[in-house]
């Protein structure tokens, strides 16, 4: 049905988009992400679809693709700091740590009481693996607001990987049990199903 309706409205993002995700939840992934480069040619200002095409980039291992992806959203919206965290994690991912840093760097300084982009440095360390570094993001985000259980929760689940990465370490296993004790004892933010 989604390939009967990207063909009777070809010039149509959204029926691309749809069909994008059709594919993707068929498996077949090569034809989800050329649906998805429709939909952004189509649309070549839309954020949203850029941030999905870069995402099927990196769970299809292209990180160069995912790098393009992101440095246009950086270029085309500069004072996003979300962007200059995920163009950093796929510079990671690609294997440029020094540029990497530089997005992080450029997005905690664009908005450095912000523990929303802690957070979203932190998990783009996490996911690329550098873990010391995300946990040091985290705890800058838990400082800024330390009632959050979410951060308090990611922390915690941080500290406890940490604690066995290279055999059993104390420090880390101690850190993660208050950060977890602290995430179970807080209320969920209002309207959040988290």
């Amino acid at each position: 049905y989604f390939e009967e309706a990207a063909a009777l409205a070809p010039e149509s993002e959204a029926a691309q988009l749809l069909l994008s995700r059709a594919k993707e939840a068929a498996g077949e992934e090569e034809e989800a992400r050329a649906a998805q480069e429709r939909a952004v040619e189509l649309a070549p200002g839309n954020a949203n679809l850029r941030l999905r095409l870069a995402e099927l980039a990196l769970k299809a291992g292209d990180e160069e693709a995912a790098v393009g992806q992101y440095r246009t959203l950086v270029e085309t919206f500069p004072e996003v700091p979300r962007y200059r965290a995920l163009l950093g994690k796929a510079l990671l991912l690609a294997g440029n740590g020094e540029a990497a840093e530089e997005q992080f760097g450029e997005a905690t300084d664009l908005s450095p009481l912000s523990e929303e982009v802690y957070a979203d440095v932190g998990t783009a360390l996490r996911d690329a693996g550098r873990l010391p570094a995300a946990a040091a993001r985290y705890e800058r985000a838990v400082d800024l607001q330390p009632k959050n259980p979410l951060y308090n929760l990611e922390l915690g689940r941080i500290y406890s990987t940490l604690s066995t990465a290279g055999g059993r370490d104390e420090e880390y296993f101690e850190k993660a049990e208050q950060a977890l004790v602290r995430a179970a004892s807080q209320q969920s933010a209002s309207g959040s199903s988290d």
